[in-house]
């Protein structure tokens, strides 16, 4: 059987009921989730490390480092991509994410590694004096860490079967932003409040490390917004040039497995005329899910008949692999989709704009999420008015 059999004949779809009968379930999941191009394209060779499709040595070296390390057990195993992105894009101070990049590497001159570097020392844990001091024991078993987080406004409950960095990922995988500010800082007050007990014989106390670590998130907030609010003073209004149709897009990855986009065009007077969503079960990169949202918004701009449009996505990534700027392997394929979409349109371009100028198709997505696939036309009401889209959401 060939690759083309398990593809519909318009090129565009997997024949989803066929590959589950032909497959076991994880491998027909991972062939669905492979997007596919809508015209006909020569298959090309890609290696897939590497964001330009071009083999190099180093992403070669780095793929079989992180193949030897995934056979081995707890902090040793190497941490794949997704938790480097999630720790680093966490809204936090410099300093806190270099403290987590330690954690996670398991670099801490904890007493454990200390020891292992030759330097003679009491390795129990400066806390419980029960077992030796380690990043697993001092941030997840130690009684004073189980203390901190449930005295915490997170009230949680530390997880004892998982190790530090399966701990981590999960957790900063859950979307909420001060929820993740507080679980950094919490763990930075940990390790703050081991080192003044050592080298100061400073008393620990929990309930202060939990009000220290949620004082330091708002200050954090705080400083931020004004900041934010400064820099947006110049960003209230995008230009669309005359007699265009702006289309905003956004898509979202969500845990569940699926993947939501979301959609507002608008007149050239600046009133919507249109918004949607999509619900599609399709497990892919947040890059992929951006390329394929704004495929799918330029189809939906050629049903409408609309001559010139304005494709407007705060994906810098896919907006400038589409306009040809730089290269992305993984989407590649559906840039060229959406440079060939273009030619149904007398002007048609996509531009970058930032998150807050994206409002309305950022909230689409999450309402998409839970109500499905939705489209409205003519006296769309404004997004913003309703109480639904003010619920906080962040991916």
């Amino acid at each position: 059987m060939k690759v083309s059999e398990l593809i519909s004949s318009d090129g565009g779809h997997w024949k989803r009921d066929l590959i589950f009968s032909l497959f076991v379930e994880e491998d027909a999941r991972q062939i669905i989730n492979l997007p596919l191009s809508t015209s006909r394209r020569e298959d090309v060779l890609c290696w897939w490390p590497e964001k330009s499709g071009e083999f190099s040595v180093k992403s070669a070296y780095h793929l079989c480092l992180q193949g030897k390390f995934d056979k081995l057990p707890g902090p040793s195993r190497c941490p794949d991509q997704k938790i480097w992105k999630l720790m680093w894009n966490a809204p936090v101070q410099p300093r806190i994410h270099n403290f987590l990049w330690r954690v996670i590497k398991d670099i801490l001159p904890t007493r454990d590694n200390l020891r292992k570097k030759g330097i003679q020392l009491e390795d129990l844990c400066p806390f419980c004096h029960n077992e030796q001091e380690s990043a697993q024991h001092l941030f997840i078993h130690c009684d004073f860490a189980k203390h901190c987080f449930f005295a915490s406004v997170l009230c949680y409950r530390l997880p004892q079967e998982l190790g530090v960095m399966d701990w981590l990922q999960q957790a900063l995988s859950c979307g909420d932003r001060f929820s993740i500010q507080v679980l950094y800082y919490t763990l930075y007050g940990i390790w703050k409040a081991s080192n003044n007990l050592i080298f100061r014989n400073k008393a620990p106390c929990e309930i202060t490390v939990a009000h220290e670590a949620v004082v330091a998130a708002a200050d954090f907030n705080l400083c931020h917004q004004e900041t934010r609010s400064r820099r947006n003073q110049g960003e209230d209004h995008v230009h669309v040039p005359l007699d265009t149709h702006a289309v905003q897009v956004d898509a979202g990855v969500f845990p569940s497995g699926n993947t939501t986009f979301g959609c507002v065009v608008k007149n050239p007077e600046g009133d919507v005329i249109m918004a949607a969503c999509k619900r599609e079960e399709l497990n892919v990169e947040p890059a992929i899910a951006e390329a394929l949202a704004i495929r799918w918004c330029l189809k939906m701009a050629a049903k409408l008949k609309l001559e010139r449009i304005l494709v407007q996505s705060d994906c810098l990534n896919i907006v400038e692999c589409i306009n040809g700027v730089s290269k992305l392997v993984v989407a590649d394929h559906i840039a060229a989709d959406c440079r060939d979409l273009f030619k149904c349109f007398s002007l048609a371009s996509v531009m970058f704009i930032p998150r807050v100028r994206n409002v309305e198709a950022h909230r689409l997505v999450k309402f998409g999420h839970s109500i499905g696939s939705r489209t409205w036309l003519d006296g769309v009401p404004d997004p913003l008015s309703l109480d639904v889209w003010h619920e906080p959401i962040s991916f």
